[in-house]
Parts: C-alpha cells; structure tokens; sequence
C-alpha cells in the first residue's frame, strides 16, 4: 500500500540503535564547522568548529585547546590554538563550539587570482596528545580586492568612477525570498566549438519551449539569460587562431543585421517564458572594462548604443522581470587575464555602473537591477546598484575536500553544509537588508577534475542540503543551468538531457514543490516536522499524483493539481491514489495517538489547536462536526479539508490562522532543513525527539520571527546531541553523536 510512513514506521516504532566501543581517555567527535571557502585579503572573519567530548575526562581551560593541524601546526590563521575561556569546563558527553575570529592570509601576486590555504583543526591536550576527530580540511581561496569607491569616486581620481545616477528601484516585498525558484539558461559559450558565434549562447525556439516546459515540470518560476550585446562597428577582432573559417566574431554585413540576430532569438525567448507563465532574468553582456577589449570581449564603448536599443525595446515586454547589468564583471576579467592593477579593477567597476546608468535612463519601467558575481570579496562593488543581491556561490569539491568514501561509489557531501553557511552569512553581511538570491549554483558531473566530478547520486545529494542551506537563510536561488546542448562543457552542469529530458538532480527540484505541502500535512496530522527522509518520499509520491492527472490545455500548458493544501482537498474525491495516501496518514498509529478521533468534538478542538493555537469558535466548531458526523468529510480527511478551508478563509481570524499555518510550516521546514546531516537524522529517530520538536513547534504562532527562531532549533539540536549514549538511553533519547 502506498503511504507517507514507510520510513517512520521503522524509525519511531523500532528505533535507533548505534553499536558503542570503549571510550578512549581523551576522545573527541567532530560535529559542524563554519568557515568561508573565499575570503578577500587581510580582512577578519569568523568562524567556528563544534565538537562533542565523547571520551571520559574533562577538558579545562589549563591543558585543552583546539589547535591548528592542516600545515603542521603552523601559523596561517593569525593563531594555532584557540582557548577555553578561563575555568571553563567542557565534561564528557557535552558539546563545545569554539567561536574565532582568523585574518585571511595574503594573496597571490597575480591580479584576480586566489591563492589557496587549508582550514583544518583537532583537539589537543598540550604536552600530551592530539586527539578526537580532525575537521575536515576547506581549502580557502584569498583574492585581492581593491579599496574602489563606488559611492563617491573619491578614491582615486584616475579612476573616473561613475556613482549612479539614482537609486535602484527597490525590490517588490516578498519575491526574492526562498520561493523565488529559477535557473540560467546557456546552451553553448563562445568558446564552444571554436565557433564564436555569440547568437548560439540564446537558445531556439524549438530549445526553449522544451526548456521552459522543463522549468514549469521543476516548480520554477524565473529564467536567467545572458544576452551578447554586439559591438557597433561589426568585426572580428581576435583573429582565425581564436575561431574557424565559418564562424567569426560579429560577421554580419552591418550592425543592424548583428542587432536583429539578438534581437529576435530573444523576443522568441521572451514570448515563450511568457506563455508558460515565466519571467526572465535579462543579463547584459558583451562587455567587461570601460574602453578597452577584454579578450572576446568589447568594452562599455563599443557596445554602448546597441545596449540602449536593446534596454529601450525590451523594458516593456512583459516577461522581463529584472536587468542583470553584467554576468559576473571581476571574476571574469581575472579568468581572462584582464585584471593586472587597481586601474584594471577601476576600469571594471567604471563600466558596470555607467552601464547601470544607461539602464537607469532607458527603461521608464524601473525594472529591479543587480549584478551577477562569482567570488564573496568582489560582491561589495556592486551593493549600491543592486535591488537585489544575485551572488554566485560555487562550492566545488575540491575546495570542501568532498571525496568518494574509501572502496565505495559514495559521495560524501556534508561538507557543503560547513562552508555554505558562513558563506551566505557573508554574503549578508557585505549587502545588509537587500533581498538575496543565489544567482548561480551547482556541480558539474562528467567532467573537470577528478576530485571535482559528481556522478548523478551525488549531484542531487549536493542540490538538496544546498537548498536546505537556503531555505533556513530564506534566501532564492537560480540553479545552473537548463541546457539541451550536447557539448560536454554544457551537459556537466545541466539538469535536462540532450534530448530535454529531466536529470536525476531535476527530479530533487521538482519534487521540492511539494515540501511545504508535506510539513503542513505533518504538522496537522502528527503536530511535528517531517523528517528528511519522509519528506523526500511523501513530496515525490504528491509530484507522481500531481503528473498522472495533468493534462494539456489549447496553448500548450501543463495543467496539474497544485502543490497547496486547497489543490490537494479539491481532487481528494476524485483522486483515488491521492486519497489513499492521505487516508493513510490519518490512519497511522502516530496520527490515532496524536488526535482523538473516537470524539467528532475532541477531533476538530485538536485539530484548531495544534495549527491554528486557538480553540475553534462555536459556529465554526459546529460546522465541521456536522461535515463529520454527516459523513460528507471523513474523519482521515478532515485534518486536511480544515487546513485547506483555512487557507481560502480571508476573514480577520483567518488571515491570521493562515499566518499561524504559514509560520509554523516554516519553522518545521526549516527544522528539517537542520537535520543535514546523517549524524543529525539520527537524533531525531523516536518519541522524545518528536516529542521535543512537538514543544518546539507549540510556540510559533503568526507573530514569530521565523529567521530569528532558528537560534531555538539550534538549541535542540544540541540538546538532542547532548550526553553519552548510556544517559540517552535512560531518557529514552536517541543514540546520536
């Protein structure tokens, strides 16, 4: 039979056990660490390594430090060893998070390029032994950047900056938040072929109906392009070494034959996006220094005009959500060789802003603005432009030491989690309240570095903790990319096949739409937070539902059961494979337990409490105890039917149980989100852990600040992580850590 419980089941009825061993004197278990996988020069960050005493003696601030061993114990960081404060005590079975501050280590000599130091570290009794975990190694690449002042131009007159003209438009409240689900479309580079055709980068018609149907499959709802914007004088400027004999740079006759290439493959893209119900990213390129070529690349000058055209001929089309002014300026310009001083960086930053000003004064729209770059300490000279932030976060890897586990086809992608979050907690730092979305993430498969290649299995583990990673920090994301090229460079990174068919990592997307819908059917049926597994199962048999009853309207669209409470009420009828997956979780011997549904009264006084923290008013109440009573809503059905009635209620007190249902679902979310590793699933394996999430959850209501609460899932996530495993065992607690 299908079901949501296949895996609780075995988890909350059977438990976990976790075989022990003797407990070494000193002895130590690596849990989590936070430290950034870039860092710019000279500045201080911080950072921390939590660790657990699993060994029989205490840690006192006289003889135990955490000490530094990726280089040998040398000094990279600014330190070796890190403290306990004074008298401080760490017993067995406690957990000890060490919070530092390090000072990146300088640079290469080279412009534009890292230089990369490792981050590793391990408990140490001074004068006795290391010992315990070591942490996994990050390799942290330090870049240059320099002091240029965007704001006023006063740094250097040489510079010649260009401060914008106005502020950019400020972003709608609320859309690039974690909903904001998109992807980059690019299906071959100029490079690609040695054909130096900048057309080919914008898919055909036939490529981006199929992609935007993909797109639409995947629960997306924006596209990102670069579009080459051709120089005005035409021509090749590199020379046949660079392309072949057919396909040059800009070859056309004239500039406006070279401008309606563009113009019309990205009206047929911008048409397409529309029909599907999709906005678009529009990233300007072509360009990377003020007024001088940067490799393929013509400068602000010479692509100035056709900008304009292309900026006032598209503003009005109603796909166009937002102008991405350049596709990642500085990491560019040091890819190619372009970046050799602090006049090259200025020359940079010069024409990103005045192309900023042309869109400024072209588009009478007020599109939202930003700025799409790759690496932390290139994303401050972009802050004063943007409406919102769009980083491109890469974490590839080699630079978090992800390996496949000895004698297996296993990729063990924890790491991630370590480096992203001081990464995105950077990335706030530099842009303050601006809203972000990752305007670039994901890992190639098939190619690279050794060390570097995902296979499938691996790339939709990668994707998930990575979202996970967002979802608590309520930040949007634009994977990349969506491509049907069959060119190894492109195929790596995309998520569909050559053939438009969705990759493994898609499915992940795709099913990912169906997460809050889950955690909702939870929260009304069991009162707690789906665990990662379970919710990977009930979300992927909803998206299997929701496709086996989609059907093609006369335009073209998919029509299919949406991903809401209200979506999956009205089809409860008429879906019987629907029907039996929920009637299952209403079945569930953790649901009969959790709800009194031998009393119609108790039932629905249950059900209004654990979502809605209210009793339900004498009408209401009556209501639903007659649908029951009467037989025209079962008892397995009501929980939903409440929770999709409240949801569709616009009154005062429903507008605020609907805020209740809303932030009650995000904190589970993100909860389970927490829960990002193994070893954390493992915690939150029987009855006193679900239990601890049930009092957890009891205090949210439609006033809490979800982004602030998480400081509390912290808290019992230690808590569950806390004591020796016979103490655990005394209080029915999992065995965990």
């Amino acid at each position: 039979m299908s079901h949501f419980l296949s895996r609780l089941a075995l988890l909350f009825i059977a438990g976990l056990t976790i075989g022990t061993t003797a407990i070494a004197a000193n002895n130590a278990r690596f849990l989590t660490q936070s430290v950034p996988h870039t860092m710019e020069v000279g500045r201080p960050y911080q950072v921390s390594v939590t660790v657990k005493n699993t060994g029989s003696t205490n840690w006192t601030a006289d003889r135990f430090k955490l000490g530094f061993r990726a280089q040998t114990d040398s000094i990279v960081w600014g330190t070796n060893r890190i403290l306990l404060a004074p008298g401080e005590v760490v017993a067995p079975g406690q957990l000890k998070q060490f919070s530092f501050t390090v000072t990146a280590p300088p640079a290469g000599e080279q412009y534009g390029r890292a230089k990369s130091y490792e981050f590793g570290w391990q408990l140490v009794e001074e004068g006795a032994e290391w010992f315990g975990d070591a942490t996994p190694l990050v390799s942290v690449d330090v870049f240059r950047a320099p002091g240029v002042d965007v704001a006023t131009g006063a740094t250097d007159a040489a510079f010649r900056l260009f401060p914008p003209v106005k502020a950019p438009p400020p972003a709608p409240p609320g859309l690039f938040d974690h909903s904001f689900r998109g992807a980059n479309v690019l299906e071959q580079t100029y490079e690609d072929e040695r054909k130096c055709d900048h057309t080919a980068w914008i898919p055909n018609a036939e490529q981006i109906d199929v992609i935007a149907r993909n797109a639409v499959d995947m629960g997306l709802s924006y596209l990102r392009m670069p579009v080459i914007v051709p120089p005005v004088v035409p021509g090749n400027s590199l020379g046949p070494q660079y392309c072949d004999s057919v396909h040059l740079e800009w070859y056309g006759p004239d500039n406006a034959t070279n401008m309606a290439a563009v113009t019309d493959k990205l009206r047929t893209v911008l048409d397409t996006a529309q029909r599907h119900g999709l906005k678009m990213v529009v990233v300007i390129d072509g360009y990377t220094k003020y007024d001088e070529q940067c490799y393929w690349k013509r400068s602000f000058k010479d692509i100035e005009a056709n900008a304009r055209t292309l900026v006032q001929t598209f503003s009005p089309h109603p796909a166009v959500l937002a102008w991405d002014i350049l596709n990642e300026p500085l990491w560019n310009a040091g890819y190619f060789g372009c970046l050799n001083s602090d006049a090259d960086y200025a020359s940079v930053v010069n024409a990103v802003h005045a192309m900023y000003n042309l869109v400024r004064a072209n588009d009478p729209y007020d599109h939202p603005t930003t700025v799409g770059e790759a690496q932390t300490p290139n994303f401050k000279y972009w802050r004063d432009i943007s409406s919102y932030a769009s980083p491109h976060l890469y974490i590839t890897p080699h630079q978090a030491r992800v390996a496949k586990d000895p004698g297996t086809n296993f990729v063990n992608v924890d790491q991630v989690v370590y480096v992203q979050g001081a990464a995105l907690r950077e990335i706030e730092r530099i842009f303050g309240q601006l809203p972000v979305v990752i305007g670039e993430f994901g890992e190639a498969t098939g190619g690279g570095r050794p060390d570097d290649t995902f296979d499938d299995a691996a790339k939709e583990r990668y994707i998930n903790k990575f979202l996970d990673g967002l979802s608590i920090a309520n930040h949007g994301h634009m994977l990349w990319s969506l491509s049907m090229s069959s060119l190894p460079s492109q195929q790596g990174h995309s998520f569909l096949e050559p053939d438009g068919a969705l990759k493994p990592a898609a499915e992940a997307l795709a099913r990912r739409t169906w997460y809050p819908v889950v955690q909702q059917l939870y929260l009304g049926y069991l009162g707690r937070s789906a665990d990662p597994v379970a919710l990977q199962q009930a979300a992927s048999q909803l998206l299997a539902v929701a496709r086996a009853s989609s059907y093609t309207d006369h335009d073209g669209r998919e029509i299919r059961m949406a991903p809401t409470l209200q979506g999956l009420d009205q089809h409860y009828d008429s879906n019987a494979q629907l029907r039996e997956l929920i009637d299952s979780l209403g079945a569930s011997a953790e649901s009969q337990g959790f709800h009194n549904y031998k009393d119609t009264g108790a039932l629905v006084r249950g059900i209004f409490a654990g979502a809605f923290k209210r009793l339900p008013e004498g009408e209401g109440a009556q209501y639903w105890i007659n649908e029951i009573n009467s037989g025209r809503t079962s008892k397995g059905r009501a929980v939903l039917s409440i929770l999709a009635g409240a949801t569709a209620n616009t009154t005062p007190q429903g507008l605020v149980d609907a805020a209740t249902m809303r932030a009650k679902g995000q904190v589970s979310a993100n909860f389970t989100a927490s829960l990002n590793t193994d070893a954390w699933v493992q915690c939150y394996s029987n009855l006193w852990a679900a239990n601890a999430n049930r009092r957890l959850l009891d205090t949210v209501d439609s006033s809490t600040n979800v982004k602030a609460y998480q400081a509390k899932i912290d808290a019992l996530l230690r808590e569950m992580a806390s004591g020796l495993p016979h103490t655990q065992q005394k209080e029915s607690r999992p065995v965990c850590h």
